[in-house]
């Protein structure tokens, strides 16, 4: 079971018990009286069969396909490319028989090569499947790269219809476009947001074709989720989380820093990164009123990053919250017994990789402590799936307290609409 604690200043308030009590209680309302209807029913997806059952079937019946290319923007694939990551590592070094490509930017020159060594695969004869994700099916950069995906695929490396998926909603114009292809297609719910998704088919079904154990990833979600609705203030995670960042905000530290000592988890940094960014960065509050409130989020890399930000976060200005994420499963990898080395550097010979990264961490920690800067832990294990769909259903239940706490809705994303319009107005005049 994932580990939760923080080293600050920030001591719970007395009041603490009644506002949370108050926002669980709003929350389960919400799901009771309105379900899938409600803005929380991203929140219903950890203890739903459907999806799983769902994904898990089809990704069975893609069994003899050697590689997937994954269209999708944002939160339609962000989820996916941090799970496979942090399970399988970076996809230059991926421990899995399977790829996963994504095409998550109109970028010419990345769609070429991406699509270039799909062909490479089918041309050594393996099979080749193609998946779009897209809610309305009308987003610019999905639909140009959905078309030229499936054009140079079913042309050039054998994709067939049946080895092509649209997961949209139901009645959408992606689904209307599948149709007309004869693809196969999975439905997303009108009110789970993509950033929300990983839980439905959106992540389940490419994961599963993956290998990851989707099973002991959604058991992780759903006592992520239990925990993120417990009632005493010390016991919850998310809640917890949420006021250490809200009170860090209050007091000008409106950057929040996950520090990630593994490589591995730099993407589920990049998916944070939205989460909180299209949440809780917004102009007005749920009254209507003028609020113009957010907190940046950033990622930094461990051991890596110490080298570069090391000196601008232990230095100054103190306008960061920092949450460490620490993991407890490490390769087996140790450094040769070498006198020349100790003569370098002492105390590193003979002694495993996991150690010295070890060592750095708890350093980086006693330097924070000696300095009175606040910051939040996370232990995870690294190969797990259960932990890292505990963590991510945590940090879904975060965000939804920071809105309950700067008094937005972190579920719409109004001001995205504004490069979705200026885009189509420029299109139209090329």
């Amino acid at each position: 079971m994932p580990k939760f604690d923080f080293f600050s200043a920030y001591v719970p308030a007395p009041q603490d018990g009644e506002l949370l009590r108050q926002t669980v209680g709003s929350i389960r309302r919400e799901l009771q009286t309105h379900g899938w209807s409600s803005d929380f029913a991203s929140f219903l997806l950890p203890g739903t069969r459907e999806y799983l059952d769902a994904s898990k079937m089809l990704a069975a019946s893609f069994s003899d396909c050697s590689a997937m290319v994954v269209v999708g923007i944002g939160g339609s694939n962000l989820w996916t490319v941090a799970i496979s990551e942090a399970l399988f590592g970076k996809p230059e070094y991926a421990e899995t028989g399977k790829r996963l490509f994504f095409l998550d930017t109109v970028d010419s020159r990345k769609t070429k090569r991406i699509l270039s060594a799909a062909e490479r695969i089918a041309v050594s004869g393996g099979k080749i499947a193609l998946v779009s994700i897209s809610k309305s099916g009308s987003t610019a950069e999905t639909a140009s790269l959905t078309e030229t995906a499936w054009d140079f695929l079913s042309r050039r490396a054998g994709l067939s219809s049946e080895r092509s998926v649209a997961i949209t909603e139901p009645g959408s114009k992606l689904e209307d476009y599948a149709r007309s292809k004869g693809w196969q297609t999975l439905p997303m719910r009108p009110k789970v947001w993509g950033r929300y998704s990983v839980f439905s088919n959106v992540g389940l079904f490419p994961l599963a074709f993956l290998g990851v154990d989707v099973e002991a990833l959604v058991s992780g979600a759903s006592a992520g989720l239990a925990a993120s609705f417990l009632e005493r203030p010390e016991e919850n995670p998310a809640f917890l989380s949420a006021r250490f960042l809200f009170e860090g905000a209050g007091l000008g530290r409106n950057v929040a820093d996950h520090f990630f000592f593994s490589d591995a988890f730099e993407s589920v940094g990049k998916w944070y990164r939205q989460l909180l960014w299209e949440s809780v960065g917004k102009e007005f509050s749920t009254d209507g009123t003028l609020v113009r409130t957010g907190i940046t989020p950033t990622t930094s890399i461990g051991s890596t990053d110490l080298h570069s930000v090391g000196q601008l976060y232990l230095g100054w200005p103190r306008d960061k919250s920092f949450t460490f994420v620490r993991t407890t499963v490490f390769e087996p990898v140790e450094i040769p017994s070498s006198p020349s080395l100790d003569a370098i550097v002492p105390n590193l010979s003979g002694k495993p990789l996991s150690a010295v990264m070890d060592a750095i961490c708890q350093g980086t920690l006693s330097a924070y402590r000696a300095k009175g800067i606040p910051f939040a832990e996370w232990e995870l294990r690294e190969d797990s799936a259960y932990d890292l769909g505990y963590f991510l259903q945590v940090k879904m239940g975060e965000v939804a307290f920071l809105g309950a706490f700067f008094r937005v809705n972190p579920f719409d994303q109004p001001n995205v609409e504004d490069y979705k319009s200026g885009t189509r107005a420029a299109l139209a005049a090329k």
